[in-house]
């Protein structure tokens, strides 16, 4: 059996290199959960089969219906998947929670993205200085994000 193995693939098309060079917003569901899976199922031993994160990434898309069925899905259940240890169930978990949190703050994509979200805020929050920071760390990713609106005159 040959070896699917995200690293043998084309660097443009791998998850993360893609993710760093297009912008999250521009990856499939698939891509994003296989950038917090960071590795399949597996060894990809001569004989034993196996899955990169990315194939992975998708059965569980698929087994849960898309990923409101993924968020909703109990611990148990997703410790149920072939491929889903508890610490790649605590990655998925952690990262739909961070999801959550960070939603009331308006730290949506839209905002993220561009000019569309601040324009929002102006039309709904037009007295109120809004100083946000959001920081997210991951071994040797890390991302900071700071928005800061001031009182009109």
């Amino acid at each position: 059996m040959e070896s699917d193995r995200i690293k043998s693939w084309p660097v443009k098309e791998r998850p993360r290199e893609k993710l760093l060079a297009e912008g999250p917003e521009k990856q499939t569901a698939a891509e994003l959960l296989a950038i917090i899976l960071r590795v399949g199922r597996g060894t990809f031993k001569k004989g034993v089969p196996g899955q990169n994160a990315q194939t992975l990434a998708r059965t569980i898309l698929n087994q849960f219906g898309d990923l409101r069925g993924l968020d909703r899905a109990t611990i148990a259940a997703l410790l149920k998947v072939p491929g889903l240890s508890k610490a790649k169930v605590a990655q998925i978990k952690a990262a739909f929670e961070l999801g959550k949190r960070a939603e009331p703050f308006g730290l949506s994509a839209n905002l993220l993205g561009g000019r569309e979200g601040l324009d929002v805020l102006d039309e709904t929050i037009p007295c109120f200085a809004i100083d946000w920071n959001f920081l997210f760390q991951h071994s040797d990713l890390r991302v900071g994000i700071r928005v800061t609106r001031t009182l009109k005159g």
